[in-house]
């Protein structure tokens, strides 16, 4: 069983309960799943050793919607989160960018990760329960 204080508003040591907020309705959600998730993004976030924005975690069902989301998203049980790529990555020529994106897939997926999303300006990484998923969205 998985154990997790949350006292001073962190679920973890670099993730904090507003991150995970819906933009929408303000609902956070925290269960079981959601806390794994957020340890798994900590153990990348130790791994990546740099600050992780997150753009979306958790959305309530308008949001997504409004955010063009898939009906089924990972967000919408709050076991998804886009991640700001940094200002760094944008400076990198593109053979060092796709290095950069696969690293970070490979990882995420050796940590338990089940689903990556690579897009111009943000990495989407999912804990989804069952089947992978990788996508590459990004404009050529």
């Amino acid at each position: 069983m998985l154990n997790a204080k949350i006292s001073d508003g962190r679920i973890t040591e670099n993730f904090w309960l507003f991150e995970i907020k819906s933009k929408g309705n303000g609902e956070i959600l925290i269960n079981p799943d959601v806390i794994e998730h957020a340890q798994r993004l900590q153990e990348f976030r130790n791994w990546y050793k740099r600050a992780m924005p997150v753009n979306s975690w958790y959305r309530d069902v308008i949001h997504n919607k409004n955010e063009g989301g898939a009906s089924n998203s990972q967000h919408l049980i709050g076991v998804a989160t886009d991640i700001a790529l940094p200002s760094i990555f944008f400076t990198m020529p593109k053979e060092r960018q796709n290095e950069y994106l696969f690293n970070c897939y490979r990882k995420w997926i050796l940590l338990g990760g089940r689903g990556f999303g690579m897009y111009d300006t943000f990495m989407h990484m999912d804990s989804r329960k069952r089947g992978t998923w990788f996508e590459d969205k990004r404009t050529k």
